[in-house]
């Protein structure tokens, strides 16, 4: 399942949403897992794997987490799980080129809105190496991905992907999802008032 967490990102400074991200992160992971499991986690028992994908060492289940501008997202599953979420960005080429398999940047360059086509497949990708814990050093472009009629597919594996793209709050954002298999998409937003009044955030 997907929960999130939409803040409103106006009038901070750069640092301050890092913070708050952070925040929003443990808290909501600490919300979830205790749902989950029936007692609060111990943060001390998380470990990180090669790469640095953390992971519970005494929990039955797998997460991750990923926030943008205004928004946190938390990915639960009993099996691996990666999760990307982002808001759209000026295209550009460069970064295409460099990122993305030529079938790909076809696909961007005959896209009316080049902007949503490359964050889509982005954060499919940054979601893939995410779900491996291979880190980004495993290669943008072998992360590779292929849209069809009845999806989306990874090339060259079974991965299973989910992609959502969403305006919340006047904001555009696209999450996407690789695990391995049997994950329920649906989300469960929280507002982030529910942390504050918990007193898990400062005002």
């Amino acid at each position: 399942m997907i929960y999130a967490v939409r803040y409103n990102d106006q009038n901070i400074t750069r640092k301050e949403s890092v913070k708050l991200q952070k925040e929003l992160s443990y808290s909501l992971l600490r919300h979830v897992v205790t749902e989950f499991c029936g007692r609060e986690p111990d943060f001390s028992d998380i470990k990180f794997r090669a790469h640095g994908k953390p992971y519970f060492k005494s929990l039955p289940i797998h997460y991750n987490i990923t926030h943008t501008n205004g928004l946190v997202c938390l990915a639960v599953h009993d099996r691996e799980v990666g999760i990307d979420a982002e808001t759209l960005r000026p295209y550009h080429e460069r970064r295409t080129d460099r990122v993305c398999t030529a079938e790909e940047k076809a696909a961007i360059e005959a896209s009316p809105n080049k902007d949503l086509e490359f964050i889509k497949y982005w954060t499919l990708k940054e979601s893939y190496v995410k779900y491996t814990g291979d880190g980004l050093g495993y290669g943008a472009k072998n992360a590779a991905f292929r849209y069809h009629e009845g999806g989306i597919a990874h090339i060259g594996s079974g991965t299973s992907v989910h992609q959502t793209v969403s305006e919340i709050e006047n904001t555009l954002y696209v999450v996407s999802v690789c695990s391995d298999g049997g994950f329920d998409h649906t989300w469960r937003r929280f507002p982030v008032e529910s942390f504050r009044s918990a007193g898990n955030l400062p005002k």
